[in-house]
Order: C-alpha cells, then sequence, then structure tokens
C-alpha cells in the first residue's frame, strides 16, 4: 500500500491541474440537457421516454449515464454555475492525482514521473467537460491503478466489483474498464495459479456488477452501439484526426510508446496485453483518445528513460 507521505506528489500535482481547470470557461452544449435530465431523475424518478430531444422525443432513452447527471445537477442545484466549476476542478484533481500515482508505481524518481505524465494530463484536457465522461475518465484511471497494483498482489482487485458497479451508473464508458479487467486477469491467471479462483471471482462479480443499474442488462445496448455503430457525423466520434490539437498529442503519445518499445527493455506481456487493446479502441473514435494516454503513463515512466539513454549512446557512437 502507498504511504501518507508517497501521496504527496500525486495529491500536490491533482491541486495544480484542478485548480488549473477553473480558468476554463463552462462550455460544453450537452451540459444542458445532463443538469436537465438530472434534474428530471431528481424530481419526478427516472427517465424512460426522451423528453428533451426534439428529434427523438417521445423515444426511449436510456438510464446510463443517470447518476453523473444526478450529480452534475446536485452540484448546480447547490451553487450555480460555481458548483459545476467545482465538481469539474475536483473530477480534474482526481483524474491528475490517479495518473501521477500510476506513474510513480514504476518509477522512483519524481521529476520522471511527473514528465511521464504531463502528455496524458496534456490530452486529457479535451475531456475536462461538464459531462459524465470526465467521471468515466475518472474511474478508467482508478482502474489502471489497481490493475497495476495488483500484479503482485491478486487479491487487491477484489476492489474492482465496487469499481465497476459505480462506474456502469456514472457512463457508458465501464465496458472499456471490464475488458482491461479482463485481460489482466487473464495475465495473472498464466503467472499465479494459486490465484485462479480468486481472479474467476473478481471477473464474475465484476460482470454481474455492470448489470445493478436502472437499464440491467440494457446497459449494453449504449456501449455496444457506440462501439460497434458510431455517430461518425459528430466531430467526437470520429477517427483521431492528427491535424487537431488533441491529435497531435494523442500522435505523440503514441510514438512514443512505439519508440519506447523498440528502444527500451522487452516489454513483457502484461504491458503489451493491456496498452494495445486501449489503444484499438483509442484510435476508433476523438473520444476515446484520453484513455490511451492514461494507460500508458505507467509504461513510459518505467521505460522511456531507458529509450532515451539508447538514443543519447547512439548518438553519442556517431559523433566520436
Amino acid at each position: 500500500m502507498r504511504t501518507r507521505s508517497s501521496w504527496s506528489l500525486p495529491l500536490f500535482m491533482g491541486g495544480v491541474f484542478g485548480a488549473l481547470s477553473t480558468l476554463a470557461t463552462i462550455g460544453d452544449p450537452d451540459l444542458f440537457w445532463h443538469l436537465a435530465q438530472g434534474r428530471q431523475t431528481v424530481t419526478e424518478g427516472l427517465a424512460r421516454l426522451d423528453t428533451f430531444s426534439w428529434s427523438v422525443n417521445g423515444l426511449p432513452v436510456l438510464t446510463d449515464q443517470w447518476l453523473g447527471q444526478v450529480i452534475w445537477y446536485e452540484a448546480y442545484a447547490a451553487l450555480g454555475w460555481n458548483g459545476v466549476i467545482v465538481l469539474r476542478a475536483l473530477l480534474v484533481a482526481g483524474l491528475a492525482t490517479l495518473v501521477v500515482a500510476g506513474a510513480l508505481t514504476v518509477q522512483r524518481r519524481p521529476i520522471i514521473a511527473v514528465l511521464a505524465a504531463l502528455p496524458a494530463m496534456a490530452l486529457t484536457r479535451f475531456a475536462w467537460t461538464e459531462r459524465p465522461q470526465l467521471m468515466g475518465l475518472l474511474c478508467f484511471s482508478a482502474l489502471i491503478l489497481l490493475v497495476r497494483a495488483s500484479a503482485d498482489r491478486p487479491r487487491r482487485l477484489l476492489a474492482a466489483p465496487v469499481l465497476i458497479v459505480l462506474w456502469a451508473n456514472l457512463h457508458a464508458s465501464f465496458a472499456l474498464g471490464l475488458a482491461v479487467l479482463a485481460i489482466a486477469c487473464g495475465e495473472i491467471w498464466l503467472r499465479r495459479p494459486d490465484a485462479r479462483r480468486l481472479l474467476l471471482a473478481v471477473l464474475a462479480a465484476s460482470i454481474v456488477a455492470t448489470l445493478l443499474t436502472p437499464s440491467g442488462i440494457s446497459i449494453w445496448t449504449s456501449s455496444s452501439g457506440h462501439f460497434l455503430s458510431p455517430p461518425r457525423i459528430v466531430q467526437e466520434e470520429g477517427v483521431p484526426d492528427v491535424t487537431q490539437s488533441y491529435g497531435m498529442f494523442f500522435a505523440f503519445v503514441v510514438l512514443a510508446v512505439f519508440v519506447t518499445a523498440q528502444l527500451a527493455r522487452p516489454t513483457v506481456l502484461r504491458e503489451a496485453a493491456l496498452l494495445v487493446p486501449v489503444l484499438f479502441v483509442s484510435m476508433t473514435a476523438a473520444r476515446h483518445t484520453p484513455f490511451f494516454a492514461v494507460a500508458s503513463v505507467a509504461y513510459l515512466a518505467g521505460h522511456a528513460p531507458d529509450a532515451i539513454a539508447a538514443i543519447a549512446f547512439h548518438r553519442g557512437a556517431r559523433t566520436s
């Protein structure tokens, strides 16, 4: 377990990024719909029919973000627009804290851990929006930290079903989290035969946890629909565009991982098993790009210094 002092740097960086997020104005166009849905849930109960979208008015609506919408509405109801800004700052602070903490699990030098986290934080900046999606990214960061902490202590994965059930009620991105958890369990299964019953229990409980939502098994309709048939007419659902600023950051992170994999010590199965599937998902839509950036932070923190040393060595050999 991490000591109190080992959390000092992650919490400090979380405070820095949380404070920086307050400088951004409220600008997500979906916020008003989320607030209306959250208010309706609080005052009238969960909405089963869409009453706010003119194009699909009266059609069934999924409740895959109901808890996230309620939390955003309660923040607005308590403090107005300041409440929305404060909630966004807290979520960004939590995200930065977990990302830096993940880097520190493999890198003892604080400056390198922070440098490895900066590209991810730069890319997640495009997800610092006032919607449940930000909560899903926070849950993903927590899962990545949990998975890495369980590499040698599989019992820590017992916390995963609790995280998954919360995530499934906040945002439909829980499906990616469940896939990452299954891959991590599979990798530990190969290394630790003594932990196989525990891993089966964790995975089974996590699958059941996804059904503990108002939508029940229909919760998977939203996740599968966005992945299998995304509305490409929406810019954030389009494939990453490297001519845009977010696309440049994404391309930089991907290139950094590939160069590191080529020049550093051999990449273990665990790293490849976690990074490759997340990269595939991130390349399917612009809104998914921050997931790969977050997942790759610990890998870059642990291996990029070796890659940089290799580059310096080869350059020195050429000039001598």
